[in-house]
């Protein structure tokens, strides 16, 4: 969902996997190593991924850099700090924790309900809100866009920011659902989402794409 966003905006971000493996590192060495309770360690993980997004976006949109060359170079240091942070891998979550992507409904875990939220909430806005619709302009036409009047550069920063929170919390949801923070867990995951979104019918030079 938040590849597609950045596909339809015309970027694309090859740091998923390096977010994803980070989320789940940071968040179980704040509750093992740390202490912190679950709720503030997701949330001060959630926080560190958007920073992360950030970081893309404004060096993409800001500095025009290519984002082929910005998220490789981002996608090594989220994997480094994976891997300094968690080492081999943090074991024995806390169980609150650990409860999250275990608990089921109607016998499907809640990794699956958040996956149906967040699909329907997308398609939702991605073509019922005018704020969302203007991705689909600055992905068809960035400088059309820029003198009709949109901010490109705030887009793309925030489809970079979206992406990184959805990566951290898939990141988030799977260590707690396996019960261990695993370094290496999203490697190779960003070639995987972008392939999804392809398949699914998004465009990579933008402005085409749907959720469903």
């Amino acid at each position: 969902v938040g590849m597609l966003l950045l596909l339809v905006g015309g970027g694309f971000d090859l740091s998923v996997g390096g977010l994803f493996s980070m989320a789940g590192v940071i968040v179980g060495s704040l509750m093992k190593v740390n202490g912190v309770p679950t709720p503030i360690a997701i949330a001060i993980t959630l926080g560190c991924a958007a920073l992360g997004g950030l970081l893309n976006g404004w060096v993409v949109a800001k500095v025009k850099v290519n984002a082929l060359i910005t998220t490789l170079g981002t996608m090594g240091i989220f994997r480094g700090i994976a891997i300094f942070i968690g080492g081999p891998g943090i074991t024995f979550l806390p169980e609150d924790f650990n409860a999250i992507g275990q608990s089921t409904f109607l016998g499907f875990q809640f990794g699956f309900w958040l996956f149906l939220f967040l699909v329907f909430l997308f398609y939702y806005l991605m073509t019922r809100t005018r704020f969302f619709r203007q991705f689909y302009y600055i992905g068809g036409n960035a400088k059309a866009a820029l003198l009709s009047g949109m901010n490109v550069e705030r887009l793309q920063i925030i489809a970079f920011v979206i992406s990184a929170l959805l990566a951290a919390l898939a990141g988030i949801v799977f260590a707690s659902r396996v019960e261990s923070s695993i370094s290496i867990a999203g490697d190779g995951a960003e070639l995987r989402v972008i392939t999804a979104v392809v398949l699914g019918g998004a465009s990579l030079t933008g402005g085409k794409g749907n959720v469903f």
